[in-house]
């Protein structure tokens, strides 16, 4: 949350200029009334309708609504579809100084019939479309290029958006390429077609299949394809997005990384790639590393998909998510072995590292929670394995634990860096971490590597895992806290303590 908030602080205020296709996207939402008299053709009753700009037209409304100052660069007919999608981007706050209204070009409208039922929910029966518009003058490049070269340097970032070839196209992307490098401005690229134009961009957001295009679409290892597609146009970085499996991230010469999507109930797929730009470049502008806009990206992504059409998301949608989120995963990070033995397993097939630990964490205190966080930080997924009570009276004596385990796993679960809790009744999770073998296995407190559980160490050394030791906090522990407090009010009646 601190992080998120922290992205939209950082960004809000700061210019991109973005250049792309727009067009009106208008729903009309009825019910089936049945067929006509005349012939087998169903009527709809109509109830009413929504309109909102699609393509590179939404994506400057998300850009907006995350804070972004937005100067889109675009073209439309003198119609009412223009004049609508003026009239839109206008009430939103967008600048539409540089979108050209040109009488010879027709603005491309796509609608959607959708009917609803009482027996069902509502579903689109129906789409139509304009044609594609016929390619634009020179002129009006020039025009296109002027506007952007007059607003450059007050941009701190410069994003093409092309789905339909009616704006974009090579000679007046290299142009602003060789602008923007000069100012060093943020350059992003989205194509259906046209990836081979972003050559030397700070990042390009293909999907699978547009980024198989600019190899003729020759299908090949993906991880090799993901470095054939950087290395040919030099760019920084390439999200290559996967759907409902999530965002690859190519950077730095390294392998790909991949980032699962974020989890939800998918409706339409409408709006997804616009928001993947938008998290992209406010995640970049952010000055953020690949792995966490990527994460982003499929956040606002999935924020997308879960509506249907173009759902208008801003900074609340995406806290408010953010926060329902943390609600759920603190309620679904207190596990038994057999969820644990599924999820390590699909998490190593990742590629993710797993980390160990293991206590009773009776009366939780910051000495725990540094331990924890020092843990978490030497891989990907951190899972505490938590004594039950009866494992605590083993161990520690009948008067432990004060905290039943419970409360202890509800606190270790609100903990950000812990991933997973489980509870073991054994004196030594032995058992558990045989079945789960994890990459590293973390102690704390006062132990060195002869004495802690040598089980364990045989165990883990056995597999080829990692021990890592990790200092106590000085002064911070369970039993100094407890004689604190009996020192403190030990001799004080229950209504005074």
């Amino acid at each position: 949350m601190k992080q998120l908030k922290s992205l939209f602080e950082t960004i809000t205020g700061k210019t991109v200029i973005l250049i792309g296709d727009v067009f009106l996207n208008e729903t009309v939402h009825g019910e089936m009334a049945g067929l006509s008299d005349l012939s087998p053709i169903p009527v709809v009753q109509k109830h009413g309708k929504t309109v909102v700009p699609g393509a590179a037209g939404y994506a400057a409304i998300l850009m907006r609504r995350m804070g972004m100052n937005v100067k889109f660069v675009s073209v439309i007919g003198d119609d009412p579809s223009g004049h609508e999608i003026l009239k839109i981007l206008e009430r939103e706050g967008i600048d539409v100084q540089g979108v050209l209204i040109d009488p010879d070009f027709t603005t491309n409208n796509y609608t959607r019939i959708n009917v609803a039922g009482s027996r069902y929910n509502e579903r689109e029966i129906l789409r139509m479309s304009t044609a594609e518009p016929l390619p634009l003058s020179e002129e009006k490049y020039e025009k296109i290029f002027g506007y952007v070269e007059q607003s450059i340097s007050a941009a701190d970032a410069v994003v093409f958006i092309d789905s339909d070839k009616s704006v974009i196209r090579r000679s007046l992307v290299e142009a602003v390429q060789k602008i923007a490098r000069k100012n060093k401005t943020l350059l992003v690229g989205d194509s259906k077609k046209h990836t081979h134009y972003f050559k030397k961009f700070t990042a390009v957001t293909p999907n699978l299949h547009e980024a198989w295009n600019v190899f003729h679409g020759k299908k090949d290892n993906f991880d090799k394809l993901g470095k054939q597609l950087r290395s040919y146009l030099k760019c920084e970085m390439v999200f290559i997005t996967l759907g409902g499996e999530g965002i690859s991230v190519f950077a730095d010469n390294h392998d790909s990384i991949h980032v699962p999507a974020t989890p939800c109930l998918f409706t339409d797929k409408t709006g997804a790639g616009e928001a993947v730009v938008t998290a992209v470049t406010a995640g970049l502008l952010a000055g953020w590393q690949p792995v966490s806009v990527a994460e982003f990206a499929n956040k606002l992504a999935a924020l997308a998909v879960c509506h249907k059409g173009y759902p208008k998301i801003g900074q609340k949608d995406v806290l408010d998510a953010q926060i329902r989120s943390s609600m759920r995963m603190q309620a679904e990070k207190h596990v038994n072995i057999d969820q644990l033995r599924d999820i390590v397993t699909q998490e190593k097939v990742s590629g993710r590292k797993i980390i160990w630990t293991n206590g009773c964490y009776d009366i939780l205190h910051a000495g725990h929670v540094i331990y924890l966080e020092k843990a978490k930080s030497l891989g990907d997924v951190l899972i505490v394995g938590l004594n039950s009570d009866a494992s605590v009276q083993k161990n520690k004596g009948p008067l432990r634990p004060v905290i039943d385990e419970n409360q202890r796993a509800k606190l270790i679960s609100a903990l950000s860096c812990v991933d997973y809790v489980v509870v073991f009744d054994d004196v030594s999770p032995l058992n558990m971490i045989n079945e789960l073998r994890p990459d590293i296995y973390v102690k704390g407190g006062d132990y060195d590597i002869d004495t802690i559980n040598q089980e364990e160490r045989r165990l883990v050394e056995s597999y080829g895992g990692d021990i890592a030791l990790l200092p106590g906090v000085e002064g911070m522990s369970t039993t100094e806290m407890i004689n604190r407090i009996i020192k403190a009010y030990g001799d004080k009646p229950e209504s005074e303590s």
